[in-house]
């Protein structure tokens, strides 16, 4: 009887037992398991030759490639004229700043806006610091003071006081009539 009972508790820890480890559920996608760094509550200043350009805010940042990849969670970025003056703003849900390609890319809920009230607002937006040009192929609005502009693809220089729209365009404005 003994001997049985011991069969039956080795063959149940046998059966409990087996080389596989525990099962992880799939998340989303993360980049913490491939990035070089990995920051919380980024306060990052851009300097040139002494004058603030601007300052990086982000909850989470990824450093990837041998730092010339920086991904973002929650991410803003304050730019600065070449005299350290405010000169706008970019905030986004996620983004990527890219060192070799010189593009900073914001993905849902982004936001620019500039230092006299013009704003943008996409699902994406790429500065390409090289052109000195704000871009996308998705849709968007533009607002400037009384004036909206919606439609789909835009491209935009950094003051946002020039714009192209692609496609599906439309201007909504507040039009004064005399009495």
């Amino acid at each position: 009887m003994r001997g049985l009972v011991l069969l039956v508790a080795g063959a149940s820890i046998a059966a409990c037992s087996t080389n596989k480890g525990t099962q992880v559920k799939a998340t989303t996608d993360t980049f913490a398991d491939s990035a070089d760094q990995v920051f919380y509550g980024v306060e990052a200043p851009f300097e040139n030759n002494g004058i603030k350009r601007g300052t990086l805010y982000a909850d989470t940042m990824y450093v990837m490639n041998d730092q010339t990849r920086f991904d973002l969670l929650n991410g803003r970025v304050e730019f600065n004229t070449a005299l350290g003056v405010p000169d706008g703003s970019m905030r986004a849900d996620r983004g990527r700043y890219d060192r070799r390609a010189q593009t900073l890319e914001g993905w849902g809920n982004v936001v620019v806006k500039s230092a006299d009230g013009r704003s943008l607002k996409s699902p994406h937006v790429v500065y390409d610091q090289l052109r000195d040009m704000i871009w996308s192929d998705t849709t968007f609005e533009f607002v400037d003071a009384d004036r909206v502009t919606t439609g789909k693809g835009f491209e935009t220089n950094t003051k946002l006081t020039r714009s192209g729209c692609k496609a599906d365009c439309r201007v909504n404005a507040r039009i004064a009539i005399p009495k």
